[in-house]
């Protein structure tokens, strides 16, 4: 086998905060904090009486997979058997983009290249920012601010209730996937210029790492027991993972994966899953010596710890069907949730990686899986959103859209908001809710 290249890191000095900001931050966190409290107490109870999985957790999907470590949970509960509320068209080629739900706005982006905020009640669309390429970036919306990534390679940070450009970062090509956040603030993301990145939230760089392959994935976030800093941790197409030190970018580990990877990981303190192109879901083991850079004699340092031959902890295929998993797993009670090519949703034991059922559809899943309280929502390419009991992979619910779904479910404050090839935004909640029916919005 060939052997990798080491990952190159560049950096610059992260910018200095006035002494008054931490204090600052504090207050506006703790003010929000509040209000989200206050309108979810105001809210109409949901009808499925199951209990979220947090329930301190804010009511919000605000990134691509739902929280830092990816873990696809939804906090909101949804109607037993949800009704269409509302559909939008947002333009004739098409959403990838897994669409952002806050404080009663949702934000995504479209095919046609725009950024679009509307009215989480009735589909009523707030602005639009226009891009000259294609969005299929997921976006993240932290502090009033929309953070997503468009094809020519730009990271956009636009006003959350405006659509006002706040700044602009380029990469050298393509951001496809979603933007994750560190505890400091700092988004982290991968691009096609074969590079992860760190930028700070005024738009200045905090470091790069290249790799050998296009980054298409979302990394994921997570700090283990005994670290001095968040790790970062993203897949390639260069068929590795790797474990990046969040506050400078220092590589801590590589792990082979046996294929290239589109999908994006899921962590928890001690391992990462995933689906590769190699047509297997693996676990890998993140555990790594977070301790200074060693230094050479001559005052370079020591590269990674090569793990070539180290093996997943589990690897896990279909016995019959041999299909590649574009799908990003979610992850809950011990059990992985995800959707193949081989037009199947997998419930697997993440301690053993043996299959607990298997659900068979008429079409591939690239849309990726979000756990609701029992049930678990996804949607295939031939446009059939499903919910299915986690316990058996049986169909408690399902809805024909007429078009097919890339682009996974966002789910938040009672509602499930999904965006199809066609380019209609379609949004579900509480059969029992009233809305208007907007310009640009059908019932």
């Amino acid at each position: 086998m060939t052997k990798r290249r080491s990952a190159r890191v560049r950096r610059l000095a992260r910018p200095q905060l006035p002494a008054a900001a931490p204090t600052i931050v504090f207050l506006l966190a703790a003010l929000a904090l509040a209000l989200a409290s206050a309108a979810r107490a105001n809210a109409p109870a949901p009808t499925d009486a199951s209990a979220p999985a947090d329930a301190s957790a804010p009511d919000r999907w605000d990134r691509f997979r739902g929280d830092p470590q990816s873990h696809g949970i939804a906090v909101s509960t949804l109607a037993d058997a949800p009704a269409l509320r509302w559909r939008a068209s947002l333009g004739t080629l098409g959403i990838e983009s897994t669409a952002a739900i806050v404080d009663g706005s949702v934000y995504v982006g479209t095919l046609d290249g725009a950024v679009h905020a509307l009215s989480l009640v009735d589909g009523s669309v707030r602005w639009t920012h226009t891009t000259e390429s294609e969005i299929k970036s997921s976006p993240l919306v932290a502090k009033g601010v929309v953070y997503v990534g468009d094809e020519a390679g730009t990271l956009w940070a636009l006003d959350a209730k405006t659509g006002a450009v706040r700044w602009r970062f380029d990469a050298e090509a393509g951001i496809s996937g979603g933007i994750n956040q560190l505890p400091d603030g700092a988004l982290v993301f991968g691009a096609y210029d074969n590079h992860a990145y760190a930028v700070e939230t005024d738009g200045t760089l905090r470091w790069s790492v290249e790799t050998d392959g296009y980054v298409h994935a979302t990394p994921a976030i997570v700090t283990p027991p005994g670290a001095d800093a968040p790790h970062v941790v993203i897949s390639g197409c260069d068929g590795v993972l790797r474990v990046l030190r969040g506050s400078d970018g220092r590589p801590l580990h590589d792990a082979p994966l046996g294929g290239y990877a589109a999908a994006s990981p899921v962590v928890d303190d001690r391992y990462a899953y995933l689906g590769t192109f190699d047509n297997a879901v693996v676990a890998i083991d993140l555990s790594v010596d977070d301790k200074p850079t060693p230094k050479r004699a001559d005052g370079s340092t020591e590269p990674p710890p090569d793990l070539e031959n180290d093996p997943p902890r589990w690897t896990y295929r279909h016995p019959q069907r041999a299909f590649p998993f574009y799908s990003s797993a979610a992850l809950i009670d011990d059990t992985l949730y995800i959707g193949g090519r081989d037009k199947m949703v997998h419930a697997i034991d993440a301690k053993t990686g043996k299959a607990h059922w298997t659900h068979r559809s008429r079409a591939r899943f690239d849309a990726s899986p979000v756990v609701i309280g029992p049930r678990l929502a996804i949607a295939d390419t031939r446009g059939t959103l499903v919910l299915l009991q986690r316990s058996d992979g049986a169909v408690a619910w399902e809805y024909a859209a007429g078009e097919g779904f890339v682009a996974s479910p966002a789910v938040a404050e009672g509602h499930l908001v999904i965006g199809g090839d066609g380019g209609t935004l379609f949004a579900f909640g509480d059969a029992g809710a009233t809305t208007a029916s907007p310009a640009g919005a059908q019932p």
